[in-house]
């Protein structure tokens, strides 16, 4: 990030949630020299002893509000169990923070409206944890699908064979399908608006042609997920 006279320098951040998940983001953001980790903040007393030994400089407690506070605070990670995850965010967005929540990042439509809507009422950057959008692998992928080399794309299938983390606030639905979803809409360039409406778009941001639209029995399909997965879910306080 740039200051006001154009220096780059660390972003002050902060960890919510330092569990199963959460402690990666702390040891991430420790190492990281773009970024400067002054606060993790966990309910469970284990998360925080974890953190104090990954996470030398930076303050560990178990308030939340402690953490808003700070002003020197510019973003936020909110890794808790999702049921927290809309409460979070909204308080971390209402206190001036820009926020990378996990997916998925909220329990209703209702509520991730309520988030997007909030972040661009305040000019705030809200981003969810989609990492798989950010694989070399996935990029590559959606060079070769946009480029047309594998011709029209009628359907698309993800399957995940591990068991992963068994969850008792979250199905193996909510916690792998955010993955899987975000790479099919990624490699199609589908844009989802606050609606939940869908449209295509071409590689130049503009909706294609009539003319280019496929049929209705033509539209790619979104995907084909089995119940188990096999990457960690987000983690969260106590995890």
């Amino acid at each position: 990030m740039s200051d006001k006279e154009g220096t780059e320098r660390a972003v002050n951040t902060a960890v919510v949630g330092a569990g199963y998940w959460g402690r990666n983001y702390v040891r991430n953001l420790a190492a990281l020299e773009e970024a400067e980790l002054s606060w993790v903040c966990d309910a469970d007393a284990e998360a925080r002893a974890r953190a104090r030994r990954t996470s030398a400089g930076a303050r560990v407690s178990d308030d939340l509000s402690a953490v808003l506070e700070d002003p020197a605070v510019e973003a936020l990670v909110v890794a808790t169990n999702v049921i927290h995850h809309h409460a979070h965010t909204v308080a971390a967005l209402r206190a001036g923070k820009h926020v990378l929540v996990e997916k998925p990042m909220a329990m209703s439509v209702e509520q991730a409206q309520e988030m997007v809507e909030l972040a661009e009422e305040r000019e705030l950057t809200l981003m969810v944890g989609h990492l798989l959008l950010y694989h070399p692998a996935v990029e590559r992928l959606r060079e070769i699908v946009q480029a047309g080399e594998l011709g029209r794309v009628f359907y698309m299938h993800a399957q995940r064979v591990n068991l992963g983390r068994i969850r008792s606030d979250e199905n193996a639905l909510w916690s792998f399908a955010p993955h899987d979803q975000s790479v099919i809409g990624f490699l199609q360039e589908r844009i989802y608006d606050t609606s939940g409406a869908q449209k295509p778009v071409s590689s130049s941001g503009e909706e294609p042609a009539d003319g280019e639209k496929p049929a209705d029995g033509d539209k790619p399909a979104d995907g084909d997920k089995p119940a188990d997965g096999d990457k960690p879910a987000d983690g969260g306080a106590g995890q």
